[in-house]
């Protein structure tokens, strides 16, 4: 972590992140289903699928931009960071 009194070296953190993406899927419900019925089946599907990408469709009007509305959380692995030093030594 840098202080104040930087030294200008740069260190590399990876960070985990977790980034809202927007699909669309088809529910297959009875025409009497309401919204909690198709929401239950849709999550249903998509838990209980091998490949839950299968499902899905990327919405193209959704899906080609981040938005800082759509990053849920950041979290820096403190850790597993190095240094430029470290990087040119190899290590």
């Amino acid at each position: 972590m840098q202080t104040a009194a930087s030294t200008g070296r740069k260190t590399i953190v990876p960070c985990d992140v977790a980034i809202k993406r927007f699909y669309r899927m088809y529910v297959e419900v009875d025409e009497e289903a309401g919204t909690d019925q198709v929401v239950a089946k849709a999550r249903k599907i998509l838990v209980e699928s091998g490949d839950p990408d299968a499902e899905l469709i990327p919405d193209p009007d959704l899906f080609s931009e981040i938005e800082e509305r759509d990053i849920c959380w950041v979290n820096p692995d403190w850790e597993g960071s190095w240094t430029e030093e470290d990087d040119e030594n190899g290590q």
